[in-house]
């Protein structure tokens, strides 16, 4: 169960029976979420008055559960037989602008509500709201600067149906899972677990020329990351530490399974996986692909918490 609509019109009557796929894609943060709409031209359909174009907004609902106010950025015509795809982001096409601009003592709820107004966005804000002498921003879009000063924060940036979600990615991690996944319940699932630049020891946050500014350790022995960052303080640069060190050792066990399709399973959940030799445990789902159509599946990028937090 489906529907389609591009700015608000309803076009799900004219897809019936020539729909192939909608394939949703959800991040938990870092990147925009996106839509595809592939369906075939067997009635011509494509040459009705609702015809779309870039920029417009799509938005669909799957099984009841909206995916979400979209932009459409890209039409494609692919045959014979013709097949048109429609894609949509969660951001507008004019925020890929590169933008200049200067807060100083300021908060990070200010420089999310500047950049939110912009784009007529709302703001949910799940997180601890730091302040700052200055913030710059040079030659960077506006939801590449934010995602940056999020992720130094430990902080996940997801946009969504019009909003800027900004959210305590430990606190995240720390809940329970909603779902215990057994390997008799997927298709297909590649998990591993890998030593090469992650599993840190600490961190070292170091100024431009390579001098030690603050050092973070959670063992006496391993590798050091090393970070170069301006810091304000020590306070500061203390947190930054922590939440790289998080961010690079969560990439050490990490993979996805492919099961029955399960569109409750989002992005920023957790998972239990089971059954699945040494890799059992708890996972945070990085993205989530739904695929709605004739073959439908949901495929979940994951990445183990343990030992992250």
């Amino acid at each position: 169960m489906y529907k389609v609509l591009i700015d608000n019109y309803d076009i799900t009557k004219y897809l019936s029976g020539s729909l192939k796929s909608i394939v949703y894609t959800e991040h938990a943060t870092g990147k925009a979420d996106s839509i595809e709409v592939t369906f075939e031209n067997n009635t011509g359909i494509w040459n009705l008055d609702w015809q779309p174009d870039k920029g417009q907004e799509i938005k669909v609902i799957l099984d009841k559960v909206s995916c979400g106010t979209m932009f459409i950025d890209e039409i494609e015509v692919d045959g014979p037989p013709d097949e048109i795809t429609i894609k949509g982001v969660s951001i507008p096409l004019d925020a890929k602008e590169l933008r200049t601009n200067t807060w100083q003592n300021t908060r990070l709820s200010q420089i999310a509500e500047d950049i939110s107004s912009r784009y007529g966005f709302k703001i949910i804000m799940d997180c601890y709201d730091y302040g700052y002498k200055m913030c710059q921003q040079v030659d960077k879009t506006d939801f590449d600067y934010l995602n940056e000063l999020c992720y130094k924060e430990g902080i996940g940036l997801k946009l969504a149906d019009k909003q800027i979600v900004m959210y305590d990615k430990s606190r995240y991690w720390s809940k329970n899972v909603i779902r215990t996944i057994n390997k008799s319940d997927v298709y297909r699932y590649n998990l591993k677990s890998c030593s090469d630049k992650v599993n840190y020891i600490g961190c070292n946050i170091k100024d431009v020329i390579g001098n030690i500014k603050y050092s973070y350790k959670k063992a006496d022995e391993g590798a050091m990351l090393n970070v170069v960052r301006d810091i304000e303080s020590l306070a500061e640069a203390e947190r930054y530490s922590k939440h790289f060190l998080a961010a690079i050792n969560g990439n050490e066990t990490r993979g996805y399974v492919r099961l029955g399709y399960d569109i409750k399973l989002c992005a920023a959940l957790n998972i239990g996986l089971s059954d699945f030799y040494s890799f059992n445990g708890k996972y945070t789902i990085a993205s989530a692909v739904h695929h709605y159509g004739k073959e439908p599946y949901t495929k979940l990028q994951v990445r183990g918490i343990k030992g992250v937090i």
